[in-house]
């Protein structure tokens, strides 16, 4: 059981482990954004974007919310700030 334990752990953390995916989640501290602005914030094209958000959606950082054509990103635990800290 506690190797379980380690392994999501573990899995959480590699998800972590990429710098465009810590720039997303301290670019969303302040409030959310929609993908347009966080590629022009952080001058990567959309389809790498896409994938990191993916990802942190995946892992319970980000929440997606859809209005009309545009999707809004916003933190979805900020419990996340501590652990970077």
């Amino acid at each position: 059981m506690d190797d379980m334990v380690f392994k999501i752990k573990a899995d959480f953390l590699k998800g972590l482990a990429h710098p465009i995916r810590l720039q997303i989640i301290e670019y969303l501290k302040n409030g959310e954004a929609n993908v347009g602005k966080l590629v022009q914030k952080l001058g990567v094209e959309q389809s790498n974007l896409s994938r990191h958000l993916a990802t942190l959606r995946d892992l319970g950082i980000l929440e997606a919310r859809q209005e009309k054509t545009t999707v809004y990103y916003s933190i979805q635990d900020h419990d996340i700030f501590k652990i970077l800290r």
